[in-house]
């Protein structure tokens, strides 16, 4: 949905993939190899109705199209824009971004015959019901099973499908005035259980969570304490009864009745849940349930 680079062209044709495109020479890169090799490659037209950071402007899109309709070994399957606020159920640029991007389409169904797909609904306007009445829409943020912003009603009855989960692999009980981590952020002010589990900002979980942050182990939440190190982090677990090396914790998900989710921990670091589910996807081994 980024379009593609001129190198990997090849991989597109050979793979059977669908690429986003919105230049006309790598529409010709793409016309010539899937040619060559007697395939039709299906595209979407990336259109920028206003986001104004990928695509071809609406007032644009006619004459594009008409260099790439008669292009052989290429298909234009459909055609396709993104709206930039519809996680604001009340703002009117959405209106005017999708008027816009309808204008564009009947243009071109006018000037060559598209009579292609048609998408711009993303997880805002699903729940806000925009754009309805095209082909297609790509729900993001709601495939996660959380809302594009807060406020939203309508996804009250969805359920997060991704949990974020550790091991403890220490326990220490250290006596008043120690210090915890880098920078002696945290001192105890008396004896203090700490739990010290194998996950840092190396996988995902933001040093702005050091002294923020909390866990779940057997189902009760627990501070992080000190700063958040590149592969470990510290919590305090006194007065948590029988926490022991290898007990399961969760950073992200739910444990018996306590969840934490991507909401709260974005609250925390002053960002949003779709940076916290992306950084924590990088390089974490994955389990997929049901699958």
């Amino acid at each position: 949905m980024m379009g593609i680079t001129p190198d990997e062209v090849s991989a597109v044709v050979d793979n059977g993939l669908t690429p986003a495109l919105f230049h006309v020479d790598l529409a010709e890169k793409l016309s010539q190899i899937s040619a060559a090799q007697g395939k039709v490659t299906p595209v979407h037209v990336k259109v920028d109705s206003g986001m104004t950071r990928l695509g071809v402007w609406c007032e644009d899109l006619p004459d594009f199209l008409e260099q790439l309709m008669p292009l052989a070994g290429i298909e234009v399957e459909g055609i396709f824009s993104h709206l930039a606020v519809a996680d604001q159920p009340d703002h009117p640029f959405t209106d005017q971004q999708i008027k816009r991007f309808r204008e564009a389409v009947e243009a071109c169904r006018r000037s060559v015959g598209f009579q292609g797909y048609v998408h711009i609904a993303n997880s805002g306007a699903l729940l806000g019901s925009k754009g309805l009445s095209l082909d297609l829409v790509r729900p993001g943020i709601l495939l996660y099973g959380s809302p594009p912003a807060e406020g939203w009603a309508a996804a009250a009855s969805f359920k997060p499908v991704m949990a974020f989960k550790s091991r403890v692999i220490q326990i220490r009980t250290v006596p008043p005035g120690t210090s915890v981590s880098y920078g002696c952020t945290y001192t105890t002010q008396e004896a203090c259980t700490i739990a010290t589990i194998p996950v840092g900002y190396d996988d995902g979980y933001s040093r702005l969570l050091s002294n923020k942050g909390e866990v779940l182990i057997h189902g009760q939440r627990a501070p992080v304490v000190g700063r958040v190190c590149m592969n470990l982090s510290m919590v305090d677990v006194t007065g948590l009864e029988g926490v022991a090396v290898g007990d399961e914790v969760v950073l992200l998900g739910s444990k018996g009745k306590e969840r934490i989710t991507a909401e709260e921990v974005a609250a925390k670091i002053g960002t949003i849940s779709y940076e916290v589910y992306c950084t924590i996807g990088k390089s974490n081994r994955r389990v997929y349930i049901n699958s």
